[in-house]
């Protein structure tokens, strides 16, 4: 079931990470970005743009999220409503950005947001952290791989 038909979480949407194929990062293979999917059309994407010693943070709402050829996966790390979007948008621009650290990327920006707001209680889902998204996320590219549905084609399937 979708959060999005869920009776009890009806004004609930699902906080997810995405992953999407990158190269030539010494580290990475994926970008990950947290996502909040309104619909098929809508989905507002919260990440970390540039690179190491331009690193920024965006928030924006894509309308070609789902046609993205670099999309891998993803995973529901917690719920939000549509009318916290805004606050989630500012709240944020508190996770610290590291710049000139090749250590410090948008994946691990990502999980700093993820740890932020695990202190608001009742948006991230608990067992969330590190581990999970990254195990979540390699078991998404295994089915990406092997031409499976992700998690995003599996929410808008159930919600048809």
């Amino acid at each position: 079931m979708s959060a999005l038909d869920d009776e009890s979480n009806q004004a609930l949407l699902p906080l997810t990470v995405a992953a999407f194929a990158i190269t030539g990062h010494q580290r990475r293979k994926e970008q990950w970005s947290l996502v909040a999917p309104i619909s098929r059309e809508e989905v507002h994407v919260f990440e970390l743009k540039g690179t190491y010693d331009t690193f920024e943070y965006i928030h924006s709402v894509s309308r070609v999220f789902m046609g993205s050829p670099r999309l891998r996966g993803g995973c529901e790390v917690g719920r939000i409503s549509a009318d916290q979007l805004d606050w989630l948008g500012l709240k944020l621009k508190e996770v610290q950005i590291v710049w000139n650290d090749e250590d410090f990327d948008g994946q691990d920006w990502v999980v700093e947001a993820v740890y932020l707001l695990k202190e608001f209680g009742g948006i991230i889902h608990k067992g969330v952290g590190e581990r999970m998204i990254r195990e979540e996320l390699e078991a998404e590219l295994e089915r990406w791989d092997c031409a499976d549905d992700i998690f995003y084609e599996r929410e808008v399937r159930s919600r048809n």
